[in-house]
């Protein structure tokens, strides 16, 4: 689970970890402190996330030669920090991929209203873990997911699923 927003790139070096202070100070950290860093320790150490505006991770990994991701929290957790720190860092993407588990059933209304309000790229919906479903299940999932998108007055670009046994070079 992101507990904050995580840049994830390649390099041709070693894996290299930081994270960028409030004040756009980029500082790094050992890997160790970096997986250390989790929402038991965010619920735990008061204020760390005011420290962190987010990480920054770099590996080597071919699949991510022409492109970064961005990680975030989400925009449906329970906790209401999380859904600001994604707030936050969503428009500073070139496009966002929300990603759905095909097992979810409804598309969560207080994702639908902050991405509505909030969201100014163009969105892209993932459904992940359709291999647990059958092929008529799967479609008639993403007919739920296109009803309840247009009904909402959002749009997006494509509808992309996955399942966990696909290699990255194949999605």
């Amino acid at each position: 689970t992101t507990a904050i927003p995580t840049y994830i790139s390649n390099t041709s070096g070693r894996p290299s970890f930081a994270f960028l202070t409030p004040s756009n100070q980029l500082k790094t950290m050992s890997e160790a402190t970096f997986k250390m860093v989790d929402k038991e320790v965010l619920e735990n150490v008061k204020g760390t996330s005011s420290l962190i505006k987010y990480f920054v991770m770099s590996y080597n990994n071919k699949s991510l030669s022409d492109l970064s991701i961005l990680d975030t929290p989400g925009f449906d957790s329970n906790d209401p920090e999380d859904a600001m720190r994604t707030i936050e860092v969503i428009n500073e993407c070139d496009a966002l991929f929300w990603v759905i588990d095909v097992n979810k059933g409804e598309l969560n209304k207080t994702s639908i209203k902050t991405i509505k309000e909030n969201l100014h790229r163009p969105l892209f919906i993932v459904i992940n873990k359709v291999d647990t479903k059958n092929p008529q299940g799967v479609e008639t999932f993403k007919k739920k997911i296109r009803v309840t998108l247009a009904n909402s007055g959002i749009s997006y670009e494509g509808i992309i699923s996955f399942s966990k046994k696909e290699k990255a070079s194949e999605i």
